[in-house]
């Protein structure tokens, strides 16, 4: 066992078919599980085919892990347009407010709704 075990309320499972990636997510999903579902897509997807993400398993999503999803998804996943979430593309499930995207309500009024977006860095610096 490490010594500092991981998180025993999260779960993210690969599985690969039909040319694709299915990433299955189980438990409570916060900061660290949007890291790692992104670096996952970044690591494990293949140079084309689709990307499935499964939220079907999460019991509880916390408002700073789907704005932070949402964010990484948009400025890191250059071919976001192959992601689906639940069966839905990626597009269609930002704009009907998935649970999984939808911004948190700090992050209103701000440069395109996202925080931290590298638009808004540059403009700051």
């Amino acid at each position: 066992m490490p010594a500092f075990p991981l998180r025993s309320n999260f779960r993210l499972d690969i599985l690969r078919g039909n040319g694709g990636l299915t990433i299955v997510l189980e438990g409570d999903f916060d900061g660290s599980a949007a890291w790692e579902g992104v670096n996952t897509i970044l690591n494990q997807a293949t140079k084309s085919g689709p990307v499935d993400i499964d939220t079907r398993g999460l019991r509880r999503i916390a408002p700073f892990g789907a704005t932070l999803l949402r964010n990484l998804l948009a400025v890191e996943i250059p071919f976001h347009e192959r992601v689906r979430i639940d069966g839905a593309p990626l597009h269609e499930a930002m704009r009907a407010d998935h649970p999984l995207l939808a911004p948190h309500p700090a992050a209103a009024g701000r440069i395109g709704g996202r925080v931290g977006s590298r638009a808004s860095n540059a403009r700051a610096a």
